[in-house]
Formats: structure tokens, C-alpha cells, sequence
């Protein structure tokens, strides 16, 4: 499904918060920061498996509430491995003890309209 020159629209709202706390744990996107959400393709391979993370650095982080991720990411060449058996897609980011809380989540395959 993530074929080479595919384009994909990812949306969520996403909150970081302490595991023991409940505080809410801040996140500065334009830092390019690991301690924000990103979204994670791993391709499964004969050999080491390829691991790609995607950050919006121009999501608005909103420390008290729900902040929302929206990311085009289009399939490359050199991002699928030719060897690739199997894709697995995940949510990552905030430091050790946080909790990653995810709504509303949509992949959502981008049609282009120029002939692309």
C-alpha cells in the first residue's frame, strides 16, 4: 500500500502527559524535538529493518489541551526497501515516563490532480 510515489495525508490530536503526575509535558516541533509525536513506518526486511520517523514542525503545540499533527508524507525513492516483507506504522515520541495520547486518527491516501 506504501508504494513508491504514493502520497498520504497523516492527521491526529495528541496529547503528552506523565505517567506519574498527570502533568502535561510541553513539546517545541520547530526543535525538531524526539520528545514530540511523530509518526513511525518500520519495513520489515531480509536484513535490518528500515525505520523512518515523520515530525510536523509546524504543528502549534497546545500545552493544555489536544494538538493536531497533520503530515503529508510521500513515498519516496530509497525510502521502500525493494526487499521489504511486511510495514508496520506506529505513533512514537515524548521522553521516558510520558504517555502519548492519540484521537481522531486518519491515513488517508492523497490523490494528486496534475498528473502525478
Amino acid at each position: 500500500c506504501l508504494r513508491l510515489g504514493t502520497s498520504w495525508n497523516v492527521t491526529f490530536k495528541t496529547k503528552l502527559y506523565d505517567e506519574i503526575t498527570g502533568k502535561s509535558i510541553d513539546c517545541i516541533p520547530k526543535k525538531k524535538s524526539k520528545r514530540c509525536p511523530m509518526v513511525q513506518i518500520k519495513f520489515k526486511t531480509k536484513g535490518k529493518p528500515k525505520v523512518m520517523r515523520f515530525l510536523d514542525d509546524s504543528m502549534t503545540w497546545n500545552l493544555h489541551g489536544w494538538s493536531t499533527f497533520n503530515k503529508n508524507i510521500t513515498m519516496r525513492k530509497g525510502m521502500v526497501p525493494k526487499d521489504a516483507t511486511s510495514i508496520q506504522v506506529g505513533f512514537i515520541g515524548g521522553p521516558i515516563g510520558s504517555v502519548l495520547l492519540l484521537d481522531d486518527v486518519y491515513w488517508m491516501k492523497v490523490n494528486h490532480t496534475n498528473g502525478d
